[in-house]
């Protein structure tokens, strides 16, 4: 049974969150603490699966709680609720908490955070990812557009007009939505000219992750990166994204899991921007390790930083929200053993990003990013890789110059290997 420490000045709040948690009461075990130095008592007596306090305790802020926490129960998830809704002050928190929550917030969304939570322990309690997203001295805040989004998306009746009418304010959002769905990967046989139309092929859930994903790209200043484009970058993500909508089609997934595979092909390398615009020095090491050497970007990481890309941009995406399948997603797209069993999008991400390096390959010194070849014969899914492999050539093709130029350049690293 997972045991809840709940720090919180106001006796209400904590029973509302036991009775929203009632019809899991043979999971969870919720501990009160009506003041941080009642919270710090408990923890002396026992340990704690989540500890989650309000802002604004009695006799302290609760993100003195929450670090006193760390250092007492590192294996505890941290929840803090505040009464702000200023991202970039609720961000601040997140050095101590894997989770913020904004005030006033109703107790079903609180149990949701905790389920989700303990679903996310192995991306939230990874010791590297915490050392570094503790280090940063600002953390990305969520564009307002997208919080705008989040907030029309989430009435009953979410309508296509406010939502395109949002997208058409911004003019740079507006050219990227529309260069995405025109895009030769999208196959259209018409050229969609109006953001209406574009929300309405790709489904609004799809735009508020491309909204995102276009937002997120133009906020980093690569300038030092003279060996790193961000546009190649983009393009690789763009693609990936296609590609993993394919193999998701192609298996007959929900649309559901269709939408993660594709927002997470879009997401995958999110931490690679984070990690450059903040350990400018250190990226530029990993960047050099890794033409020097001829390896992989994430074999780079690995020998300069200890970590990689994947761990960061997961954690970054568990603070936003997103869903725990697209988190997992992004965190497993390097290494299988991080991934569920089964064809779970993460296994199409992976599979997505490995055959876009195989089939784009930009310079004839490129580093492959082989799939894990041995995982997916584990799992039944070597034969479908072929299949997939296949149903991405044919995505591919639809930009030929891009793709034989990729063909001749991994025939000449097959040639010299």
């Amino acid at each position: 049974m997972n045991s809840i420490l709940y720090a919180d000045s106001e006796p209400l709040a904590v029973r509302a969150l036991g009775a929203a948690l009632h019809r899991h009461r043979d999971r969870f075990r919720i501990v009160a603490a009506d003041s941080g130095a009642a919270a710090l008592g408990l923890m002396e007596q026992e340990p704690f699966d989540i500890i989650m306090a309000d802002i604004r305790l009695a006799d302290m802020r609760g993100e003195q709680l929450l670090q006193a926490a760390r250092e007492r129960q590192p294996q505890a998830v941290r929840i803090i609720l505040t009464g702000s809704p200023d991202q970039e002050q609720a961000m601040r928190t997140v050095k101590v908490a894997h989770q913020f929550l904004t005030k006033p917030c109703p107790p079903e969304t609180i149990s949701a955070a905790i389920l989700r939570c303990l679903r996310l322990r192995k991306v939230f309690l990874n010791e590297h990812t915490a050392r570094v997203i503790a280090a940063v001295d600002v953390l990305p805040a969520l564009p307002d557009i997208y919080l705008r989004l989040t907030h029309e998306l989430a009435k009953e009746y979410p309508s296509i007009n406010a939502v395109a009418g949002l997208v058409g304010s911004d003019v740079s959002m507006t050219a990227s939505l529309l260069k995405l769905v025109n895009s030769t990967f999208f196959g259209l046989y018409e050229r969609i000219s109006s953001p209406k139309r574009a929300i309405a092929l790709l489904g609004m859930d799809i735009v508020k992750g491309v909204v995102l994903g276009m937002k997120l790209f133009q906020s980093f200043n690569m300038i030092r990166f003279k060996d790193f484009s961000l546009s190649q970058l983009q393009e690789h993500s763009t693609r990936c994204c296609f590609f993993a909508r394919s193999i998701a089609e192609m298996e007959g997934l929900g649309p559901g899991d269709r939408d993660t595979a594709f927002l997470a092909g879009l997401l995958h390398d999110i931490g690679k921007l984070l990690l450059a615009s903040s350990f400018t020095d250190k990226y530029l090491e990993v960047l050099q390790t890794s033409q020097r050497e001829n390896i992989p970007l994430t074999n780079a990481e690995l020998d300069v930083l200890g970590y990689t890309h994947a761990e960061i941009g997961a954690y970054l995406l568990g603070l936003w929200g997103f869903s725990d399948d697209l988190v997992e997603a992004v965190y497993a797209h390097h290494d299988m053993s991080r991934s569920s069993e089964g064809l779970t999008p993460g296994v199409i991400v992976h599979a997505a990003n490995s055959l876009d390096h195989e089939l784009f390959i930009f310079h004839g010194d490129y580093a492959l990013h082989p799939p894990d070849m041995f995982w997916l014969d584990r799992n039944d899914l070597l034969a479908r890789y072929k299949a997939w492999r296949l149903a991405c050539m044919e995505v591919a093709d639809r930009d030929p110059a891009n793709l034989r130029r990729g063909m001749a350049l991994a025939a000449t690293i097959e040639e010299r290997a």
